[in-house]
């Protein structure tokens, strides 16, 4: 009997929680909609800011105007480019740290036959040096950045 009673409250603390869960469940829903209505207008404001600024003659920003998403976008894309440009640039032996380990092979045709000769001993002599072996299998196997590391170290 007493069990009786204690399920039955347990059902109707249950209910009721469930209730609350509902009611929760449908106040996010709103703040979802509100929050979408909002970016809109917040949208719509700064494309009414772009006219007005066009009509006074000021010249904003064009990342500041555009739609956020977009602006991320932008920016990563531009990112992207630069991290290419970055390892573009590593790959042709630019000189980023002020070593000598820099890649000659624009001036092997103007070079003489003893700095030909210095270039090709240079390149025995690194061929020679432990692990580069090992570097290659990396480079291989791995992600272009992660062989990078590799051949820095």
């Amino acid at each position: 009997m007493r069990t009786d009673k204690l399920k039955e409250e347990y059902k109707k603390i249950f209910e009721i929680k469930e209730g609350f869960k509902n009611q929760v469940h449908d106040i996010k829903k709103k703040n979802i909609k509100i929050q979408r209505k909002i970016d809109e207008t917040e949208i719509q404001i700064e494309g009414m800011l772009e006219v007005l600024d066009a009509d006074s003659g000021k010249k904003r920003d064009p990342l500041k105007v555009m739609n956020p998403k977009m602006r991320q976008k932008l920016l990563a894309d531009k990112k992207k480019r630069e991290r290419e440009l970055l390892q573009k640039k590593m790959a042709a032996g630019v000189d980023f740290l002020g070593d000598n380990d820099v890649k000659i092979s624009a001036e092997k045709g103007e070079a003489s036959i003893f700095d030909k000769l210095g270039v090709y001993l240079s390149q025995f002599i690194e061929e020679l040096k432990p692990f580069k072996k090992d570097v290659r299998e990396i480079k291989a196997n791995y992600d272009r950045s992660i062989g990078i590391f590799f051949e820095l170290v």
